[in-house]
């Protein structure tokens, strides 16, 4: 009988991280506090204060493929065409990965990236309908595919960019007891989606 290997984690033990939103508007300011904090297991925040296109449903909708979406009066909702939300997603995105890249390039550790999962993504999500996502099997397969597509285009491009960190993908799921449930509730409030 082979003896088998312990399993090699690419954070060191007893490292300590966190769930990935900070207080606050300014990247750079947030990197240097994860890295000066956290320097073992550091991640890249999101700030919320930012507005929508900073909080975790907008920063993982930046990273959809050909999937745009934007904000309708009851939150974020896919669209025919990328607009201004997206855009705004995008671009807090984009500085704070150039803050991650201005402050981090040489780290040779793990980093630390989390979004949301895909199906806390399809309940938070309406269709053009109202609908939420999560409502329309072949839409949530969709958004799922649309999901992995982009989370494989942005590690591309953090490592680009960090070449030589080790980078750990934390997929946060915080509404999925809700859809196991079937309580994902629809525009109207008065039924439930499973």
């Amino acid at each position: 009988m082979s003896q088998q290997q312990p399993r090699r984690w690419p954070w060191p033990a007893g490292a300590a991280t966190a769930a990935g939103s900070l207080p606050g508007v300014d990247p750079d300011e947030a990197i240097r506090t994860v890295f000066g904090e956290l320097p073992l297991l550091p991640f890249l925040p999101e700030l919320p204060d930012r507005g929508p296109g900073g909080a975790m449903i907008g920063r993982t909708g930046a990273l959809l493929a050909e999937l745009p979406v934007e904000i309708a009066p009851s939150g974020w909702r896919l669209t025919s065409h990328p607009g201004r939300d997206m855009r705004r997603a995008r671009d807090f995105l984009a500085w704070d990965l150039d803050a991650l890249e201005r402050h981090a390039a040489d780290h040779d550790g793990a980093l630390k990236l989390q979004l949301v999962g895909p199906w806390t993504l399809a309940a938070s999500l309406e269709l053009p309908s109202g609908n939420p996502v999560v409502a329309d099997s072949g839409a949530t397969r969709d958004l799922a595919q649309s999901l992995a597509d982009g989370l494989r285009s942005h590690l591309a491009e953090v490592q680009r960019r960090l070449p030589s960190a080790s980078l750990v993908v934390q997929l946060d799921e915080p509404s999925l007891p809700a859809v196991l449930a079937g309580r994902i509730k629809t525009p109207s409030r008065t039924r439930t989606e499973s």
